[in-house]
């Protein structure tokens, strides 16, 4: 749905509802209120956008319940994984932040979803400093999702030369900025909401190729290691990539089904620069590097109620291995649980 059209259907919705009357008894009218003829509007507006023919109705179904709610609980980790030069000496590093638990709650009415996330460890002071959110939107056809991290937690190894050193949390900060989006060209028949957040369910076997673009943009900072006089080294970056890719959902009889999809996006621009004390260096291109979206899914759905697992990777580089090399590795998985109600 465009915005102008969502936006002429809002200003004509809100001109028919603020003539609407009730019928009272006696065939006496009364007005309605404000709030509930906005209700009304929105409803109204909603309702229709939910039931849309934008599918076939032999593979897939859509939620057409009125209310949605679901829980997650979620893990996830981000590795940083870094290689270079420190004058004649290679230099490597491994480090990881720690496994970071959460749970979820999504509410959903018609076809508006709002998720809240906590995490446990808030309760009895461990959890730690990080902060993360994301916003997202998984149509059938069209979706992406964009996500701010601010870590502070990477802690692991360094290697440089012969010599070994640990890295301790508090000497590494990174910002990053992630973001990717999709097209999905049978998007009638395969359903990739049926893996993402259940809005829809997949009846019959399908696949579809996955036209997809991301973007990485974000700065780090590691501290010198004292033991042998080692310089601050301060990292940007900035990374835009197109690609391609296939996703299948695989349906049993009892309506179990089993999501894969794997994309990868060639990076069509790299930059960015390191400091390592007073010097400044370009972080080198390098050809071909990709950004690498990979999503796994099982979902059985049951009367009105929907259970299931999923798990999304990331992996995306930047440089070369000969003078400056950056991986960046993310997981984040999930079990779940849903019911929809209401007509």
């Amino acid at each position: 749905m465009s915005i102008r059209v969502l936006l002429v259907s809002l200003l004509s919705l809100s001109c028919t509802v603020l003539a609407a009357q009730e019928t009272g008894i006696g065939g006496r009218t009364r007005e309605v209120s404000g709030a509930k003829r906005l209700f009304i509007a929105a409803d109204s507006l909603l309702y229709r956008y939910q039931h849309r023919d934008t599918y076939d109705p032999f593979y897939m179904e859509r939620n057409l319940n009125r209310w949605a709610f679901c829980t997650r609980s979620n893990l996830s980790n981000n590795v940083l994984y870094t290689s270079g030069r420190e004058g004649d000496d290679r230099f490597y590093s491994l480090l990881k932040t720690n496994e970071k638990f959460t749970q979820s709650f999504t509410v959903g009415y018609r076809s508006l979803y709002l998720s809240v996330g906590i995490s446990p460890g808030i309760f009895y002071g461990r959890d730690n400093d990080d902060i993360e959110f994301s916003l997202a939107s998984n149509g059938n056809r069209l979706g992406g999702e964009i996500m701010y991290q601010n870590a502070d937690e990477y802690k692991g190894k360094a290697m440089l030369g012969d010599q070994t050193f640990a890295i301790p949390a508090s000497a590494t900060n990174t910002k990053t900025v992630d973001g990717n989006a999709y097209y999905v060209l049978n998007y009638r028949k395969f359903s990739i909401s049926a893996a993402t957040n259940q809005g829809y369910t997949q009846k019959k076997s399908a696949g579809s190729l996955i036209f997809s673009a991301a973007m990485k943009v974000g700065s780090s900072h590691i501290s010198g290691i004292q033991e042998i006089g080692s310089p601050d080294i301060d990292l940007s970056y900035a990374s835009f990539a197109l690609g391609a890719g296939y996703g299948y959902n695989l349906v049993f009889r009892n309506m179990l089904m089993v999501h894969g999809s794997l994309r990868a996006s060639l990076i069509v621009y790299n930059g960015g620069g390191v400091m390592s004390g007073e010097e400044k260096a370009k972080i080198p291109m390098s050809f071909p590097d990709f950004i690498i979206n990979g999503n796994f899914a099982i979902v059985y759905p049951f009367r009105n109620y929907f259970t299931g697992l999923a798990v999304t990777l990331r992996d995306d580089t930047c440089g070369n291995t000969d003078d400056m090399f950056i991986d960046n590795f993310r997981y984040k998985a999930n079990v779940f649980f849903g019911v929809r109600f209401g007509q």
